[in-house]
């Protein structure tokens, strides 16, 4: 199966995902919203969509973009950390909600990595011009 992502669709997602962070953030007493039934599927979306950024990115450029400078390592030890936290916690079904959603921060900053690196100059290009 090969999926046909448009290259216009990536930074869309990334706003997406930008959007509803800021939402969930802004929102007075969010903490509380988030568990809530009508808003906790829309939590449940936002914090699902980091991962499939980072699987379109992956599909689309056939290759895994890594970090760097040893932030791999660290990204690696914070996925053993939270795994023990999970397995050791004592109330596991929160440890997993907190989890999931670190793990959507790691993908966000592998996906963001990913696609800064593509085209790097036209962006900052547009970035400059968008601050002027």
């Amino acid at each position: 199966m090969v999926f046909d992502v448009k290259q216009s669709s990536l930074p869309a997602l990334g706003l997406l995902i930008a959007g509803l962070y800021a939402l969930f953030t802004l929102i007075p007493n969010s903490h509380s919203l988030m568990v809530s039934w009508p808003w906790v599927l829309v939590w449940q979306f936002a914090v699902s969509l980091p991962l499939l950024w980072l699987l379109l990115q992956t599909v689309q450029t056939r290759r895994f973009v890594s970090l760097g400078n040893t932030l791999d390592l660290l990204a690696i030890l914070l996925l053993a950390a939270l795994l023990l936290n999970i397995l050791f916690s004592e109330f596991p079904n929160q440890s997993i909600w907190y989890g999931w959603s670190i793990l959507g921060l790691l993908c966000l900053l592998y996906a963001l990595c990913a696609w800064l690196r593509q085209g790097i100059q036209e962006k900052l290009r547009k970035l400059l011009l968008f601050h002027a």
